[in-house]
């Protein structure tokens, strides 16, 4: 009973993952339209799916800046949103950023100097001080979006 039990969860582990991916487009969806080449303007627009053909589609722009209409021939791309990237991506850039507070910090507390008290002090506080600049600098920094492409409507014949 146990091995069956595991064969049929091993097979449906591919569906199950197929499931997690998206590849369909909804009147609604928050898209991202690349366009072919296009001489001195930009190819990427995001906004909502106000409309949806076999050979256009119908994007709404947001805050009411307008309604584009792209043939499905002009599109390089179609992605919708899947989150955003962690910010613990950024922790390896700010790494180096660490060394020097927490070098100073341990030289500091392993002086034994006779009246070192207010200078233990003072460099405990400049290095709480420059360790505040690189965790800032982590969760400050807003991260980007993923975009996951849609292929179904894209490809579609």
């Amino acid at each position: 009973m146990r091995m069956l039990a595991a064969v049929v969860a091993a097979l449906s582990i591919p569906s199950m993952v197929a499931a997690q991916v998206r590849d369909t487009l909804v009147v609604g969806d928050r898209v991202r339209v690349r366009v072919g080449e296009v001489r001195g303007y930009t190819n990427v627009f995001v906004g909502r799916v106000a409309a949806l053909s076999h050979d256009t589609l119908t994007l709404e722009i947001p805050r009411d800046k307008g309604i584009l209409l792209f043939a499905r021939s002009a599109i390089a791309e179609i992605a919708v949103p899947n989150g955003r990237e962690s910010k613990w991506g950024n922790v390896a850039m700010v790494a180096p950023l660490f060394a020097v507070p927490i070098a100073l910090t341990t030289t500091i507390l392993t002086s034994s100097a006779p009246h070192s008290k207010g200078y233990r002090t003072r460099g405990i506080v400049l290095s709480a001080a420059l360790l505040a600049t690189p965790i800032a600098a982590v969760f400050r920094h807003r991260p980007a979006e993923r975009w996951d492409p849609v292929y179904r409507w894209l490809d579609a014949k």
